[in-house]
Formats: structure tokens, C-alpha cells, sequence
């Protein structure tokens, strides 16, 4: 397992997001997007791995302020999947 912590920032703007980051718009649980971490799976450190969470998956912010993600993640660029796993206690956990 390949594990990354994450942040929980304020931005105006989901493509301002780096590497690891996440936000909710509004400060709406509803909805999240994210940055994902930099990936055993892929070796294209130019490619744009930003997302967005909707009321498909759990979004649980735990009693310490973390953020818990259900089911995983998976995200695929134009050559396949490139980036799986789940986003536990503000830690990426890439599979």
C-alpha cells in the first residue's frame, strides 16, 4: 500500500488544488473535489488527477476533523486506470 497524507484546504477553485489536497465547495459535504497524490501507477508527473465526490460515496468528517471517503476512488486517464484507492482519516491510500 502506497500512502499519502491529505489536506483539507480553502481554495476558490478546484483546479488550484496540489497534489494530495481536497476541498468542499461551500463548505458543502455533499460535494468534494480533490487533487489526488502523486501515483506508484502512473509515471506522467504532468497528468491532472483532480475529481470530484458526489452523493455516490459516504463522506464522513471523523471526532478529529478527518476526513473518511466510501467506497474508493478510482480514477483512469485516456491510457486506463492510473490511480485506485481510498482516502481514510485525511491519509491516501493508493492499492
Amino acid at each position: 500500500m502506497y500512502e499519502t497524507k491529505a489536506v483539507e484546504v480553502s481554495k476558490d477553485c478546484p483546479v488550484d488544488l496540489l497534489p494530495g489536497e481536497f476541498m468542499f465547495i461551500n463548505g458543502n459535504m455533499e460535494m468534494m473535489y480533490f487533487h489526488l497524490p502523486e501515483s506508484k501507477n502512473h509515471t506522467n508527473k504532468n497528468v491532472l488527477l483532480i475529481g470530484s465526490i458526489d452523493d455516490s460515496w459516504q463522506i464522513v468528517r471523523n471526532p478529529d476533523n478527518t476526513i473518511t471517503v466510501s467506497p474508493s476512488i478510482r480514477m483512469s486517464d485516456e491510457n486506463g486506470e492510473c490511480w485506485h484507492g481510498f482516502l481514510r482519516n485525511n491519509v491516501w491510500e493508493e492499492i
